[in-house]
């Protein structure tokens, strides 16, 4: 069944064992370096989770007042997951998905959308009108599965089609999500709902704000504030956990400056 296809059911792949999309964090002890400062940790090249990860897919808020510090804080999350990440973004018009334009990320796995309305998931819908397209014995489960996944926006369906198969992890970084988040400002149980079908689908989803979250912050695994102003000052910038119910334990409530984040200078210009 071809739409049964596109939507991968539950399953708990890991990652390829020795691969790192970003190098191993190795603390700088050289001049000028302070010891005693927080640093970020570093369990197989994934810093922002903790040690007793079981590798099941995970949804993670990045949000922060800079939208260029932000997005490169996303990115190095998903390039840690996936050596070949998917991104989606919402875009006013004129504007280009960054990792396009910086060239992180080729073209045929970046989904934009200039209509944040185009996100918004369609309503629960009846049973009935699917009969036509499943046998009468399929189980329950693929029934209720194959109705949520045609209950998915039509770009979200065509990023489910590319992540493909599920035999491992997949992450799907989402740039500029304050666009959309009024849509689900008086329905969180939608966005949690959305973010459930896509963690289940093997699909580990970084979404990146730059407002503080609402109602809908308890649809995520994990919630990071970066706090910087400006991507001159990146240097400067700090990324904090402010809370996580993935189990294992991670410093919550203590930031980490960017630069001892493994890869994500190389994500900023040279400002010497």
């Amino acid at each position: 069944m071809i739409i049964q296809d596109m939507a991968p059911t539950p399953n708990s792949p890991e990652l390829p064992q020795g691969r790192r999309a970003i190098p191993p964090w190795q603390p700088s002890m050289g001049p000028g370096t302070n010891a005693a400062e927080p640093r970020a940790p570093d369990h197989d090249g994934v810093w922002f989770l903790p040690s007793k990860w079981d590798r099941r897919a995970v949804a993670i808020l990045v949000w922060g007042a800079s939208r260029p510090l932000v997005t490169r804080v996303v990115y190095s999350m998903v390039r840690a997951l996936d050596a070949a990440p998917l991104w989606l973004e919402v875009l006013e018009r004129g504007e280009e998905a960054e990792p396009l334009r910086q060239g992180w990320i080729p073209p045929e796995r970046v989904y934009v959308s200039e209509r944040a309305e185009d996100l918004e998931p369609a309503r629960a819908v009846g049973n009935l009108a699917l009969w036509a397209i499943v046998r009468s014995d399929e189980p329950a489960t693929i029934l209720a599965r194959l109705t949520d996944f045609v209950r998915l926006p039509p770009l979200v369906q065509e990023v489910l089609g590319t992540s493909t198969p599920a035999s491992r992890l997949r992450a799907l970084g989402v740039g500029n999500a304050d666009r959309v988040a009024p849509l689900f400002r008086q329905r969180p149980e939608e966005l949690r709902w959305l973010v459930d079908y896509l963690r289940e689908s093997s699909l580990c989803l970084i979404v990146g704000a730059t407002r503080p979250p609402g109602a809908g912050r308890e649809a995520f695994d994990c919630e990071f504030h970066v706090d910087g102003e400006s991507i001159t000052e990146w240097r400067h910038a700090t990324v904090a956990c402010d809370r996580t119910r993935v189990g294992g334990s991670y410093p919550v409530g203590h930031p980490v400056t960017l630069s001892q984040i493994p890869g994500l200078s190389e994500l900023f210009p040279s400002l010497d």
